[in-house]
């Protein structure tokens, strides 16, 4: 099988594959982060912090407002989308 082209432009030493990582999701580590350190920064933009806990909150409400917006917006003809501003709140 022939390698794909990009790893051509990978520098020396990274990995081809993710098999030297472990099987976490980003909200594995987002909730471990908040639990060992819920008041360190977790982002810094333009002056503006938010905590590992903060963000965590925040997370889990979105992902929880677009839960039940899914239900909502699965039936046929319906769709479901986010427009989010591109800094901290």
């Amino acid at each position: 099988m022939t390698a794909p082209k990009w790893l051509a432009n990978y520098d020396d030493g990274v990995p081809s594959s993710s098999e030297p990582y472990p099987s976490r999701s980003l909200t594995d580590y987002l909730r471990t982060s908040a639990a060992r350190w819920p008041d360190r920064p977790a982002l810094l933009f333009k002056g503006s912090t938010i905590s590992y806990r903060k963000l965590e909150e925040q997370s889990s409400a979105l992902a929880a407002a677009f839960v039940r917006n899914w239900r909502e917006a699965r039936r046929p003809g319906r769709n479901l989308s986010s427009q989010l501003p591109a800094i901290p709140s």
